[in-house]
């Protein structure tokens, strides 16, 4: 492996894979090769935060079911290890495009949410939601 030393050089991404340079220059590029030994490892990225956002449309959103839904999931605090945070809110506007509830939940890691997802209590509220949701969407991201 090879690299011209300049700006916007190959050579960090290199070395993150586990290159080093051997001090040789072949055509006025600086050579590398992989290091086998074991001494330079490819740096492995640590987990990134996750927020994990949903937004629910109800078939009925009669005041009793948005409290109910929103103590469940509410409750899920303190129960679900994984689980850092959570807020849910309730729209307040009731424009045409509106959904009823929103969840915003964060984790340390995606598999931290993973971890959620498949959680008794996660499953426990899912299973009552889905007798009163119409419609939901979600969106997943991680945090630099």
């Amino acid at each position: 492996m090879s690299y011209v030393p300049a700006e916007g050089s190959p050579q960090p991404f290199y070395a993150r894979l586990g290159f080093v340079d051997t001090g040789e220059v072949h055509e006025g590029e600086n050579v590398m090769r992989l290091d086998l030994s074991g001494r330079a490892r490819p740096a492995v990225a640590p987990p990134r935060p996750l927020t994990h956002v949903v937004l629910m449309q109800f078939q009925e959103p009669a005041p009793e079911i948005l409290a109910k839904a929103s103590a469940l999931l509410r409750g899920l605090q303190g129960k679900v290890p994984e689980l850092r945070s959570i807020e849910v809110g309730l729209d307040v506007l009731h424009s045409g495009r509106s959904y009823d509830l929103a969840l915003i939940t964060r984790f340390d890691s995606l598999a931290d949410m993973q971890r959620y997802q498949d959680h008794p209590e996660h499953v426990a509220v899912l299973q009552y939601l889905r007798t009163v949701l119409a419609a939901s969407v979600a969106v997943d991201y991680e945090q630099p």
